[in-house]
């Protein structure tokens, strides 16, 4: 699908005959906060002299969902939504607006979503430094198994991470 790598990213370094092109195949948000959606649209144009197509899209992980939308040249026409197979003709442009769930999420989290192509495959990647609202110690408590009735405490220490009060409800 895309031309190639070059000093701006997914597009060659020098304009190819035929394919498409993208302004960039990755985004990194830096820090993030445990929780946040993020959000980034990557943009592919057919610049090439024949009609192109995305059989399918997939990420890597059940958090990130990615939506495609066309825009047909000229970029006078409002963009709709894509339909996998359809053509995607010479001058048009393809958005792969991608919403990553950062919940549940620690530390350097890339997520990688693959279109799959006429002319082959290309990844785009989202990346974030995730960090909690909240930290708990222990983090992990393995329960035992209990007869009916028998009862269990454990103690966990819940503190803020950037100093501000909150609530446990």
């Amino acid at each position: 699908l895309c031309a190639g790598s070059g000093a701006n990213g997914c597009g060659p370094a020098e304009e190819p005959k035929t394919g498409f092109l993208c302004t960039a195949d990755s985004v990194d948000f830096g820090p993030a906060w445990d929780g946040e959606v993020l959000e980034h649209t990557f943009v592919f144009e057919n610049f090439g002299p024949a009609p192109r197509s995305v059989a399918a899209i997939k990420a890597d992980c059940g958090c990130t969902v990615a939506q495609l939308e066309l825009t047909p040249p000229g970029g006078g026409a409002s963009a709709v939504p894509y339909v996998h197979g359809s053509p995607i003709p010479p001058g048009s442009r393809l958005a792969v607006k991608v919403r990553y769930d950062t919940r549940g999420k620690k530390g350097e989290a890339p997520r990688t979503i693959t279109l799959y192509g006429d002319q082959g495959n290309v990844a785009v990647t989202v990346a974030a430094a995730i960090d909690a609202w909240l930290a708990v110690e222990p983090e992990r408590q393995d329960l035992p198994l209990l007869d009916t009735g028998a009862a269990t405490s454990t103690d966990f220490v819940v503190t803020g991470t950037e100093g501000r009060p909150f609530t446990l409800k």
